[in-house]
């Protein structure tokens, strides 16, 4: 195709253009919402808020056991996490929600330990009083697996919902997404 011209200089140069393409389209999904002030419980039963990490980005995903989709996600997750492991400025909380067992808390712990996952766990429980689990009504989440990169001033930057797939093109979605966020 190229005759005469360096093969390793070509497929760079695509390679380049590719990526390009590629951080282009996920910056065009990028928002700037104020994210509510939600709070959960880690499985210690510690209540925690958006304004516990301030200046960090915050990457929350909203899961629960019943979702086949969340629940196909959660090794991906697990991948992003490892990667972003030893950079204390990236904070993950994987929020348990919209529970239909006697004790999610339990169901969540279970799923997380029998399937080798080793992610920080929250908790949204129903409020009683309403119905409705506070923290992701506060989002407007229609659906799970949700996914919200909040960025170290509190501001929402992106937001997904639903299933990427494979593992490997979730992790550079989100990879691409954080580091827009820096």
């Amino acid at each position: 195709m190229n005759p005469g011209k360096d093969p390793n200089a070509y497929l760079a140069a695509l390679t380049n253009e590719f990526e390009e393409k590629y951080k282009t389209a996920i910056a065009a999904k990028m928002i700037d919402e104020q994210a509510p002030n939600f709070k959960v419980t880690d499985i210690k039963g510690k209540e925690v808020s958006l304004s516990d990490f301030k200046g960090k980005i915050v990457v929350l995903d909203f899961w629960a056991t019943w979702c086949g989709p969340c629940k196909k996600s959660l090794p991906a997750m697990q991948m992003l996490v490892s990667k972003y492991k030893h950079d204390p400025s990236v904070m993950f909380l994987f929020i348990h929600t919209w529970e239909t067992v006697k004790d999610p808390k339990a169901d969540a712990v279970n799923y997380l330990l029998t399937h080798d996952l080793d992610l920080p766990l929250y908790m949204d429980l129903k409020d009683p009083a309403t119905k409705k689990n506070p923290a992701v009504s506060s989002f407007g989440v229609k659906g799970i697996p949700a996914k919200f990169v909040i960025d170290g001033n509190g501001k929402i930057r992106f937001k997904s919902s639903g299933l990427t797939w494979p593992n490997e093109a979730a992790v550079r979605e989100l990879t691409t997404m954080i580091e827009f966020c820096r």
